[in-house]
């Protein structure tokens, strides 16, 4: 069940972090500020790689799930800041 769930998270996060791409792409073309897609980008790169390195090189499967579930939390925290501050900070 943790392979599988670990699978799927894992999975979403690399969707994501091709989704963030583009749309740092897309905003670049139009010469929008990309920031906080950048930083975004950099955590999901570090999410992905360092949880399979620590499923498979440090045969820590627990922290692998843990490093793979950090950017769904993250953009949880960050919307819910949004929405108890009132302000959006995604429109840079």
């Amino acid at each position: 069940m943790q392979a599988a769930l670990f699978w799927v998270l894992w999975s979403a996060d690399l969707l994501l972090a091709i989704l963030v791409g583009m749309a740092m792409a897309f905003r670049g073309e139009m010469n929008a500020s990309t920031g906080l897609q950048a930083g975004l980008l950099l955590v999901l790169a570090a999410a992905l790689a360092g949880s399979l390195a620590a499923r498979y090189a440090f045969r820590q499967p627990l922290l692998g799930l843990l490093l793979v579930c950090l950017p769904p939390a993250l953009l949880l925290l960050w919307r819910i800041w949004d929405l108890l501050h009132g302000e959006s900070s995604g429109t840079g």
